[in-house]
């Protein structure tokens, strides 16, 4: 099943706030993934499991990936950032992207473990690694940038996973808002 992008996005962020992430990293993590979608990788699927499986907070990628947005202001050309041992970390790779704030092109950072494992083409062992990894501003770009899509491919497991996640966010009918007008109501001429 293929979705727009700003339909996987929606799903996402109500899907992380539905697996108890605050609104401001959900609105990260919607990002991140229709960021990955747009870039041929299977993003929404991959977050369906890592939302049944949510690492500590210190090794999550996209609290980690915002953090490291935050701090990146005064980061230049040749600067290498270590980073702790990360969840899922290709989940990194679109804030890696923003990092620089305009002084860092895309094609000028570059995502690797200690041992110079690249992620930039979706290695399966990156996928679901959990390893230290290094983030390189190298001042020429690394590689070239893989085509955009416009849609996204998403599972049935993947969507049923996601769907549940992203109901936990809406408020439970009740009596009073249905007499309301609410849904149906208690007269439903349909």
């Amino acid at each position: 099943m293929t979705w727009s992008l700003g339909e996987v996005e929606a799903l996402a962020r109500k899907a992380a706030r539905g697996a108890g992430y605050d609104w401001g990293l959900a609105e990260e993590i919607g990002r991140a993934v229709r960021w990955l979608s747009g870039r041929g990788g299977p993003a929404a699927d991959l977050l369906a499991e890592y939302l049944c499986d949510v690492q500590p907070a210190a090794s999550c990628p996209f609290a980690v990936g915002a953090a490291l947005v935050d701090l990146s202001g005064g980061i230049r050309p040749g600067t290498e950032v270590e980073l702790g041992p990360v969840a899922a970390p290709v989940f990194l790779l679109p804030f890696v992207a923003d990092l620089g704030g305009g002084r860092v092109s895309r094609g000028d950072v570059t995502l690797a473990t200690q041992d110079d494992l690249s992620v930039v083409n979706w290695p399966e062992s990156w996928i679901w690694s959990q390893s230290a990894v290094v983030v390189r501003f190298l001042g020429v770009p690394a590689t070239p940038p893989r085509p955009l899509t416009h849609r996204a491919t998403l599972s049935h497991a993947g969507l049923a996973t996601l769907t549940t996640l992203a109901g936990r966010t809406y408020a439970p009918p009740t009596e009073a808002s249905r007499v309301s007008g609410a849904g149906a109501g208690l007269a439903d001429n349909d």
